[in-house]
């Protein structure tokens, strides 16, 4: 049980990363709102392609990781877990955008 603990507070600097990389996606889809200078500027450094590829190394890291220390010999579980992580969110976002 204390290694739970122990490894829950170690992900909050990680959770700010990928917060971090979500920004910066965020950033790159909306820079032309700024006018032609800003998008100009951003436009090189490719901010977006960069948050989306170390947001997925990142959190393949997370999930390997959750899967080796909370989900040992319990599969199940960590589907259940992944499919009532995503799936609602992902249905509710279908359900606005239609």
């Amino acid at each position: 049980m204390e290694l739970r603990q122990n490894s829950k507070s170690t992900y909050r600097p990680i959770g700010a990363f990928r917060l971090f990389l979500a920004l910066l996606v965020a950033v790159s889809h909306s820079r032309f709102l700024g006018g032609d200078q800003i998008e100009s500027t951003l436009a090189p450094w490719g901010l977006g392609n960069l948050g989306v590829m170390t947001f997925f190394v990142v959190s393949g890291f997370v999930i390997s990781e959750a899967i080796s220390v909370f989900y040992i010999d319990r599969t199940f579980s960590f589907l259940t877990n992944r499919i009532l992580r995503i799936f609602p969110p992902f249905y509710a976002a279908l359900t606005l955008s239609i």
